[in-house]
């Protein structure tokens, strides 16, 4: 049904007056990233970042397409018309990270949080490679990966040289991993003469703080904690994935915290209670790197993540 309403709209749009639909420098640039048989449906036309917008019907997806002020691709979005989350879920992290990782088998997977949205469960999985980052959704029953985003760098700010991450770019970043969420601070700032950028969002329902190191992309800290009543929404787990009730086991926790952190070993990690809230606790080393995490006993939700340099001392 959502299909054929879709294909319903895309006749009335082909059929009002206008819609400029002709052919141009940009719709070129554009087509490098969409199918050979995706069919133009309209420009959205924003000064220096136009947005072209396709359909495919061979793999029933749209395609955004948005170009920068050099008229290189500079954002692009992919989403499944018939694409939605589930009612449950019956894969785990690692599925859905191989779900990713087949399509983009140079990327490296840098979060997996299962989330509700919609009253539907959906992975959602932040993922990088070495000129850009992505963020996509999984279905947890079917491991179809029904939205993708990615975010291209430009090739003088390509990943591994200084400062490679822009501002606008880091926001969006962290953006994309919180549906509906809200930036309410954000700053830049000098670590051993790297650049990192800090901010604080926020969804209604919880605060996240996060640290982007600008060189690499990569996310160094990402904590979570529910807001008190009052702070723009209740201390409540209202709209979060509904897990058994049975605790997931250290040994679970072992591999999410593993997962996280890319390798290394599990150095120490205990059952606590945070907030009222039963929670891993632990540390992961990975080479010059100690990472403290808390992990949610019930969900498998990483709650908190903090990244220190091991002090040689």
């Amino acid at each position: 049904m959502k299909r054929m309403w879709f294909m319903m709209a895309v006749a009335m749009l082909l059929v009002l007056p206008g819609w400029a639909l002709a052919s141009d420098t940009g719709e070129t640039a554009a087509r490098v990233v969409v199918p050979e048989d995706a069919r133009l449906l309209y420009i959205e036309a924003d000064d220096l970042h136009p947005e072209y917008v396709f359909f495919s019907e061979a793999d029933g997806a749209v395609y955004e397409v948005e170009l920068n002020e050099s008229g290189a691709v500079s954002q692009l979005e992919i989403k499944l018309v018939d694409g939605r989350g589930a009612a449950s879920a019956s894969i785990d992290e690692q599925a859905a990270r191989a779900a990713v990782l087949s399509i983009y088998p140079e990327a490296t997977v840098d979060f997996v949080v299962l989330d509700r949205e919609d009253g539907l469960l959906e992975y959602k999985v932040a993922f990088s490679a070495d000129t850009w980052y992505g963020a996509a959704k999984v279905n947890p029953e079917t491991s179809m990966v029904f939205e993708r985003e990615l975010f291209f760098l430009p090739d003088a700010s390509a990943r591994g040289g200084a400062d490679s991450l822009s501002a606008d770019d880091a926001k969006q970043l962290a953006l994309g991993r919180v549906a509906g969420g809200e930036l309410v601070d954000f700053e830049a700032d000098t670590e051993r003469g790297r650049l990192i950028y800090e901010g604080t969002i926020r969804d209604g329902r919880c605060e996240y703080e996060f640290e982007i190191d600008a060189a690499t992309a990569r996310f160094l800290e990402w904590d979570r904690e529910a807001l008190e009543p009052g702070e723009s929404g209740a201390k409540s787990q209202q709209g979060q994935p509904t897990q058994a009730a049975e605790l997931i086991g250290l040994e679970r926790a072992k591999e999410i915290a593993l997962n996280q952190a890319g390798g290394g070993t599990v150095k120490k990690i205990e059952l606590d209670r945070e907030d009222g809230v039963q929670v891993y606790e632990g540390e992961v080393i990975l080479g010059q790197y100690k990472y403290e995490f808390e992990i949610d006993a019930k969900t498998g939700r990483v709650l908190d993540w903090d990244r220190d340099e091991i002090d040689d001392d």
